[in-house]
C-alpha cells in the first residue's frame, strides 16, 4: 500500500510543477529517479533491467539505468523520429500533402457533419499503433496525411490536433513496454500478443469506441463555444487558385504508413 502512495504522491508533484509551466522533461527524469531511489532503498525489488549489470555501486544503478534508456532511445526512437520528420517536411514541400487533402476531401464531403470524420479518424490512428507504437512517430505521420485532410473539411486545427494527440492514449499493441511487462507478471511468459488479445484487446476496443465518440460531441462543442463554424467549400476556393501538384502524389505521403505495415508482415 506504501508504494501505491508514494507513486501517486510522485504523480501529483509531477502534475502540478507542469500545469505551473515548468519543462516536463526534467521534471519527469528527476520523478523517475526518486521512485528508482526510493525502491532501492526501501527493498521492493530490482530496478536494473535484464539485460544491464550493475556499477558495483547502489546509488548510482539509477543513473544506469537512465544512461542505458537514453542510449537505447537516441539510436532507435530519436532517428526513427527524425527520418519521420524529414519525411513529412519534404511532402510538405513537393506538394504531396495538398495532393491528399484534394483527393481526400472530394468523397468525404458527402458526410453530413465533418465531426463524424473525428471518430473515424481516432478509430484509424489508434489501429496505425500496431504498425507504429512510438506516440511521437505516429504524431508526425498523422500530422503530415491525417491532418490536412481533417482541416481540408474545415474542421478546426484544435479538433484535429485533438484526434491526433489522444491517439495512443488506449495503448494495446504488443510492441508496447506495459504489454510485454504485464505479460510477464501475469506468468503467460512471452506470449504477448495471447495477452494483449484476451485481456487488453476487449477493454481497449471498448475504450477506443467511448473515446471516438466523445471526441465527436466534445469537439463540436468546443468549436461551437469558439465560434468556429466548419467551410466544406474553403479548401475548394484555396485549391482553385493555385495549381496543384499531380493526383498521384496523393500516394506518396502514404508510402511510410504502407512500407511499415509491409516490414511488419514479414518480420
Amino acid at each position: 500500500m506504501i508504494q501505491v502512495i508514494i507513486a501517486l504522491l510522485v504523480i501529483v508533484v509531477v502534475a502540478r510543477l507542469i500545469l505551473k509551466g515548468y519543462k516536463a522533461e526534467p521534471v519527469l527524469f528527476a520523478a523517475g529517479l526518486i521512485l528508482m531511489i526510493v525502491t532501492m532503498v526501501f527493498g521492493w525489488g530490482s530496478i536494473l533491467p535484464k539485460n544491464l549489470k550493475t556499477t558495483g555501486i547502489s546509488f548510482f544503478d539509477p543513473f544506469e539505468v537512465m544512461r542505458d534508456l537514453f542510449s537505447t532511445r537516441a539510436a532507435d526512437l530519436g532517428l526513427m523520429i527524425m527520418a519521420l520528420m524529414g519525411f513529412a517536411h519534404y511532402m510538405d514541400h513537393i506538394g504531396a500533402n495538398k495532393a491528399v487533402v484534394r483527393v481526400a476531401t472530394r468523397p468525404l464531403k458527402a458526410l453530413r457533419s465533418p465531426y463524424i470524420l473525428l471518430f473515424f479518424s481516432f478509430l484509424l490512428a489508434s489501429v496505425l499503433q500496431l504498425a507504429i507504437p512510438s506516440a511521437t512517430g505516429l504524431a508526425v505521420l498523422l500530422m503530415g496525411t491525417m491532418f490536412p485532410i481533417m482541416i481540408g473539411l474545415g474542421l478546426s486545427p484544435a479538433s484535429a490536433a485533438g484526434v491526433i494527440a489522444t491517439s495512443l492514449g488506449v495503448a494495446y499493441t504488443p510492441m508496447a513496454v506495459d504489454a510485454i511487462r504485464a505479460t510477464d507478471a501475469v506468468g503467460m511468459g512471452k506470449d504477448v500478443v495471447g495477452y494483449v488479445i484476451s485481456y487488453q484487446g476487449p477493454a481497449a476496443i471498448a475504450t477506443v469506441l467511448a473515446v471516438g465518440i466523445t471526441h465527436v460531441f466534445w469537439q463540436r462543442h468546443c468549436d461551437l463555444k469558439l465560434g468556429i463554424v466548419p467551410d466544406l467549400g474553403k479548401e475548394d476556393e484555396e485549391g482553385s487558385k493555385e495549381k496543384g501538384a499531380p493526383g498521384f502524389y496523393a500516394l506518396l505521403p502514404m508510402l511510410r504508413l504502407l512500407w511499415r505495415s509491409f516490414s511488419l508482415s514479414f518480420s
